[in-house]
């Protein structure tokens, strides 16, 4: 993987300067969302946490389509972006907290379900460890992790192409493809369920995993 070559600080200022545009700026993620949100599966009863909320485009989806009393939380780094959500009027209104996906102000075994989407990317190498060992931690035993990724597989020429616009303006394009599945079994989780998709030419990675039991682990050959 490509290291990050910006500090957090230096991304919380870009994407709060990006806030009121990042939905434009972005709009042909927005069915890759919605779709990552529907494989995910939340039941109304079920509490959700999504690391890198930015505009709330999930929270929106999960609150229009999983209606129950289950409790939703968005985190994200920029400010601007949590207060960008407010604007939206989600109903119920989900609580929205700026923080740090790899060091999560939360407690353990709170949550049913985590969300994230085009945000691992973000990420340093060390950071998407740390990211998916504290969704360990705040996840309940049976909790499970629903991901949308631009994926470093197959190596299509629009990726090429993309991997060349981030090496020339790494701050503007600052995604970077990852190895998802690796990353998932690395750290404990097994995949349940995996699609393929496509975004202008490069290949995006939903799954949804959960986390390995011990069994499961020491059986593994």
């Amino acid at each position: 993987m490509h290291p990050i070559n910006r500090t957090k600080a230096q991304a919380r200022r870009y994407y709060d300067r990006l806030s009121h545009n990042y939905d434009l700026l972005t709009r042909s993620e927005a069915g890759l969302i919605q779709q990552g949100a529907q494989i995910l599966s939340v039941q109304p009863d079920e509490d959700l946490l999504e690391i890198g909320c930015g505009t709330g485009r999930a929270l929106q989806a999960f609150a229009e389509t999983v209606p129950g009393k289950g409790l939703r939380v968005g985190l994200d780094l920029s400010l601007q972006m949590l207060t960008y959500i407010q604007t939206k009027n989600i109903t119920p209104t989900p609580i929205l907290i700026q923080g740090d996906g790899a060091c999560l102000p939360l407690q353990a075994t709170r949550f049913d379900a985590i969300f994230m989407a085009f945000t691992l990317e973000l990420f340093s190498v060390a950071d998407i460890h740390r990211v998916l060992q504290e969704c360990h931690r705040v996840l309940r035993p049976a909790g499970r992790i629903g991901v949308v990724a631009l994926s470093s597989t197959p190596r299509t020429f629009a990726l090429q192409l993309y991997e060349l616009a981030r090496r020339l303006f790494p701050v503007a394009v600052d995604c970077r493809p990852i190895p998802l599945a690796a990353l998932l079994a690395e750290n404990g989780f097994g995949r349940v369920h995996d699609e393929k998709e496509h975004n202008w030419g490069l290949p995006i990675h939903l799954t949804v995993s959960v986390i390995r039991q011990p069994e499961d682990i020491a059986t593994k050959p």
